[in-house]
């Protein structure tokens, strides 16, 4: 941003900017409703956000050809792809932070679906599903976002970049000094927020895949599995549709198909199923380990200190347990050893209210 100088008069922001103000409107109004109400709003701001992202790559370009024609290179920093070579790429960091924020906003609008209890039981694996993928395309965003800031801070402390000084009322140049050390803080700033996002981004990702093992694992083993009553009026596809409704007009992340994202196959044999189940509960265990590990780096009183981090603790912690469970009523069942199959619940009390856990309980004895 620091290149986007006051000398561009020849680039159109009208449209970036209005947008812009509509953007952040709406999301302002949206943190002010209940939690029903907020998911709505939240539903109206990732089409908006999705324009604004469209206006911003529509600037950004402006500002690219501009640049050229001035005989200026357009920004860039380096990638180091798979091979281990650098690559320059265009850095668009407007376009890019406007991504990273709609695709946040996506991820509130699936995670609050879980906390306000739209969706069914049998339906939690997919829609964590996809709350991963959200969360690891918010990943990949912010891991450019870091390269970019990064990249920037190292190039104007070594003077590769220079910083634009503006002129003061009476027409004297600023201080360099000054304000290279003032726009270096900020930069400073922006890295350790963007590292901050991207621990929570983690924590987040481990989580859902948690929930989803879990969850999946559940509907093998036969005790959330959806109704037998279905009709073609309400078929899984359907429903699934209307899950992602929210969703729909978004093109850039894709949304992935039901088939993508729903196992419509059943494994062949019981002894298939059981393996399957264990493997999924193992990733699930696996997955709430790392989420509580990675929240442990905080040290006990900042967890202590910070409500959602000690909830997003409890809810890896409970998943485990869960997972533990569940496998010892599958073992039973699949191996003919079930008298009567568990009692399954949600709970919410004390855990998230993104990550409730399922709980599985051996039944009341019959009096």
């Amino acid at each position: 941003m620091h290149l986007l100088e006051k000398q561009f008069t020849e680039v159109d922001n009208t449209k970036f900017l209005g947008q812009l103000e509509l953007a952040y409107d709406g999301l302002l109004k949206a943190n002010m409703v209940n939690r029903s109400r907020q998911r709505q709003l939240l539903s109206h701001c990732i089409v908006v956000w999705d324009s604004l992202q469209i206006f911003a790559e529509e600037f950004e370009d402006q500002v690219n050809q501009y640049m050229i024609k001035n005989g200026k290179q357009p920004e860039s920093f380096l990638v180091k792809g798979e091979n281990g070579k650098s690559t320059s790429i265009p850095a668009f960091p407007i376009s890019s932070w406007t991504m990273m924020r709609k695709v946040q906003i996506m991820i509130w609008v699936v995670l609050l679906g879980f906390e306000l209890d739209i969706y069914k039981i049998w339906e939690y694996g997919y829609m964590y599903r996809y709350a991963a993928y959200l969360v690891m395309t918010q990943a990949s965003h912010l891991q450019r976002t870091l390269n970019y800031l990064e990249q920037t801070a190292l190039g104007i402390a070594n003077n590769k970049i220079k910083v634009h000084v503006p002129k003061n009322k009476t027409g004297k140049a600023a201080n360099q000094s000054a304000i290279k050390k003032t726009v270096l803080s900020e930069l400073q700033q922006s890295i350790q927020y963007i590292t901050t996002l991207a621990t929570e981004a983690d924590a987040v990702h481990y989580l859902c895949n948690a929930n989803k093992h879990l969850s999946e694992a559940a509907v093998l083993a036969g005790y959330t599995s959806r109704p037998e009553t279905m009709t073609a009026h309400t078929s899984p596809e359907l429903l699934y549709g209307l899950r992602m409704k929210p969703f729909s007009s978004v093109g850039v992340p894709e949304q992935p198909g039901f088939e993508r994202m729903v196992r419509t196959t059943p494994p062949a044999t019981p002894e298939e199923t059981l393996a399957l189940i264990k493997e999924k509960l193992a990733k699930a265990k696996r997955s709430s380990d790392w989420c509580k590990n990675l929240l442990d780096r905080f040290g006990p009183a900042v967890i202590e200190a910070n409500t959602e981090l000690k909830h997003i603790r409890r809810s890896a912690i409970g998943i485990s347990v869960s997972s533990s469970m569940l496998e010892k009523f599958a073992n039973n069942k699949f191996t003919g050893k079930e008298t009567t199959p568990p009692t399954v619940s949600i709970e919410r009390k004390s855990y998230h209210w993104f990550f409730p856990v399922l709980t599985f309980r051996a039944a009341p004895a019959k009096k």
